[in-house]
């Protein structure tokens, strides 16, 4: 069990909770996120370029960038949004943190796995559809 409900409960309540965990053992959950040239597994933070099917280890820091990207392609995420989704409340990155971490995932999965909007941020692409 990875849930419990403290008395009193309305029943509907019981019956939401039920359904969130047959979502989640069923296997309707979406494990991964693809946009056509990259998939990410979030359960094992591993990258994988569709061209070369290798699996790529990331870092805990390169994994949160390509994750907030991922969860949206085709959409330019700037360099604020990104040190929100790599750095904790209070933590004060580097000015040039977010470049290397870029810099490094595209050394990984290649250079055209991330694209640079000059002036705006970073986007992967969307998933095109044929």
């Amino acid at each position: 069990a990875d849930d419990y409900i403290i008395k009193p409960f309305e029943m509907s309540e019981v019956l939401a909770r039920i359904r969130a965990v047959m979502r989640r053992t069923g296997g309707s959950a979406v494990n991964t996120l693809d946009n056509g040239v990259l998939t990410l597994d979030p359960a094992t933070y591993y990258a994988k370029r569709h061209d070369s099917g290798e699996n790529v280890p990331l870092s805990n820091r390169e994994f949160a960038i390509l994750h907030a990207l991922m969860l949206h392609p085709g959409t330019i995420l700037s360099r604020s949004d990104l040190e929100d989704k790599v750095y904790a409340w209070g933590e004060e990155p580097e000015s040039n943190a977010i470049d290397y971490l870029i810099h490094a995932l595209r050394k990984k999965l290649g250079h055209d796995s991330i694209k640079n909007v000059r002036g705006v941020g970073w986007l992967v692409s969307k998933k095109s559809e044929s």
